[in-house]
């Protein structure tokens, strides 16, 4: 797929012959898409307008199988607004990588069918979206829409701040703390652990009915729901053989269990 649908020219392109086993980004605004590519090289393609200034497009630099890509405009004094638009293609070999690490400032940022051993991502306004496979997942949102489809996690762990969350997929483990906007995960798999803390938002966790699970709830103000009978002594409640555990403090708002 052709990341800006031939709509801007080409800016600049590089590719990586080296073999890289880190990755990590630095940008501002624009798009940028992340996505598996064809061959052993790493892609980089930068569209834009022909007046986008060329000391504003990115750099790269690659140490020790670390590669490092940083948006042009980073490294200027920007007086005003960014008003060039600009979009970032990264393809990747069909290889696994060590760590994969996002930084973004207004990007609206694409991984797709990424696989990596731990991946972070923390992004301020704009969005992202993320599909793959991953050992650990680490997210931080702060008025940035999160959504996920397709992934397949060992762990997660979610920081949101006015950020509205969709997650879709396998998760062996959640923890997430949540304030202000709502956070829907939906796991193909029961998780053995999830530890949720939410303030002034709702919280939905739809799960199979598999084994069963113990659910220990606190909350400040709030309430939760549950699509599970559940059975309870104070504020620990268990469904079926109660192995899984599910921990969720309210502040606020509210945490739903929901039957998938």
């Amino acid at each position: 797929m052709l990341a800006n649908n031939g709509t801007m020219p080409v800016l600049k392109e590089e590719c990586i012959h080296e073999a890289v086993t880190d990755l990590s980004l630095d940008w501002l605004t624009g798009d940028v898409q992340i996505m598996q590519g064809e061959g052993d090289v790493i892609k980089l393609v930068q569209y834009g307008g022909a007046r986008f200034p060329q000391e504003k497009r990115f750099q790269h630099e690659l140490r020790s199988g670390g590669l490092t890509i940083i948006d042009g405009r980073k490294r200027r004094q920007i007086i005003g607004f960014n008003i060039h638009k600009t979009t970032l293609a990264v393809y990747l070999p069909r290889k696994r990588l060590n760590s994969l690490t996002v930084y973004s400032t207004g990007g609206s940022i694409a991984l797709q069918g990424i696989d990596a051993s731990k991946c972070t991502c923390k992004v301020t306004s704009g969005g992202l979206k993320v599909s793959g496979m991953v050992d650990e997942l680490n997210l931080h949102g702060t008025g940035a829409p999160i959504k996920g489809e397709d992934l397949t996690v060992g762990r997660l762990d979610l920081h949101a701040t006015s950020s509205k969350v969709e997650l879709e997929g396998k998760f062996s483990e959640i923890g997430l703390r949540s304030t202000g906007r709502g956070v829907t995960i939906r796991s193909s798999c029961l998780p053995q652990k999830v530890q949720s803390v939410s303030t002034a938002c709702q919280v939905t966790l739809a799960i199979l009915d598999h084994d069963g699970f113990t659910f220990i709830f606190k909350k400040t103000s709030g309430s939760f729901k549950s699509d599970f009978p559940l059975s309870h002594v104070g504020e620990t409640y268990s469904y079926k053989n109660g192995a899984s555990i599910i921990r969720a403090e309210v502040r606020g708002g509210q945490f739903i269990l929901r039957k998938r």
